[in-house]
């Protein structure tokens, strides 16, 4: 059952057909379920419980695919859902690869300590976040880093060709990995 909010779903996943069967624990996805942690309390009147698809998700869980979707209003909860993914996987809060430290201030909900992230079998434990609103600070602190082989000045580009940028460079490794990514800024 897909998140919703109003009636309207927030999140599709779009999964391979294999069969005639949904992805399972054998697929190797990095994250195919968010559940709930058990044994946490939560207040429902606290933020981000308020947002309906959070509570949705916390209270039945949300089965992922090789692709998810988030899609909403302003306000839904897709940030702070990609957001909580991102932290509670391992990666920095400001963006980069799941060894990167790289923080300033820590502004994003404790929604990721309620959640836990079921893994499928054999699946890559590497990621990297890219999120629109520190691009700034994590392009900065790469320059201060740099990897193995020289990169574009991603300060001199736009927005989206940074993006594109990046996933050429030596910091992503060939094989599928999570990539949660939080800048669409999508005409409606």
């Amino acid at each position: 059952m897909p998140l919703s909010q109003g009636g309207r779903p927030i999140v599709r996943t779009l999964s391979r057909v294999r069969a005639g069967t949904d992805a399972s624990w054998m697929d190797p996805l990095p994250v195919r379920r968010i559940e709930r942690r058990k044994g946490v309390s939560l207040v429902s009147e606290w933020w981000p419980l308020t947002l309906a698809p959070i509570a949705q998700l916390l209270e039945q869980g949300l089965d992922l695919g090789p692709s998810t979707v988030l899609v909403g209003e302003n306000g839904a909860g897709k940030s702070t859902l990609v957001e909580a993914v991102a932290i509670a996987y391992g990666l920095s809060r400001e963006g980069g690869s799941t060894g990167a430290r790289h923080s300033t201030y820590a502004s994003e909900s404790p929604l990721h300590e309620a959640m836990t992230l079921i893994r499928g079998a054999g699946a890559s434990r590497w990621g990297y976040f890219l999120r629109a609103e520190t691009t700034h600070g994590l392009f900065t602190y790469l320059r201060a880093h740099p990897g193995r082989r020289p990169e574009p000045d991603f300060h001199a580009m736009s927005h989206g060709e940074s993006f594109l940028a990046m996933l050429g460079t030596d910091r992503f490794p060939r094989a599928p990995a999570i990539r949660p990514r939080e800048d669409c800024r999508c005409p409606r």
